[in-house]
């Protein structure tokens, strides 16, 4: 399966880091079920990305798995793959299986805050170290 991913991951664009950084947290059985709510190149993000690989592959008919847009793996490209694909728009595969990101620290969440607005009170951070 690694092998197989790293063809995807390649195939789609994703960078050798992004890959190893990615794909060193899951199983083969969580990526296969990421996979199936519509991560069709395997990068960890369910995006417009998908949607577009899912559009540029509908009409296509053959053997389920064959293609990987056929999400559902029904043997077709079509709306139920976009639907789901769609209706899972915007998750990440962190999130779903609830593991911390390799790579976040104090500074990446500090500029955040900066960025994104004032401090107002006092709170604790809890940030996971990769």
């Amino acid at each position: 399966m690694e092998k197989r991913l790293m063809e995807i991951r390649k195939r789609f664009g994703v960078t050798k880091l992004e890959a190893r950084r990615v794909g060193l947290q899951f199983t083969d059985e969580q990526w296969e079920e990421f996979h199936r709510l519509g991560d069709v190149n395997y990068d960890g993000y369910i995006n417009i990305t998908d949607l577009e690989i899912i559009d540029a592959n509908y009409g296509w008919i053959g053997e389920p798995g064959e293609n990987l847009a056929d999400v559902n793996y029904d043997g077709e490209v079509d709306m139920r793959d976009s639907g789901i694909c769609a209706g899972n728009q915007g998750l990440d595969i962190w999130t779903y299986f609830g593991v911390p990101k390799e790579g976040v620290n104090f500074q990446d969440v500090a500029v955040s805050v900066v960025v994104f607005g004032s401090l107002t009170g006092l709170f604790t951070l809890m940030v996971w170290r990769g």
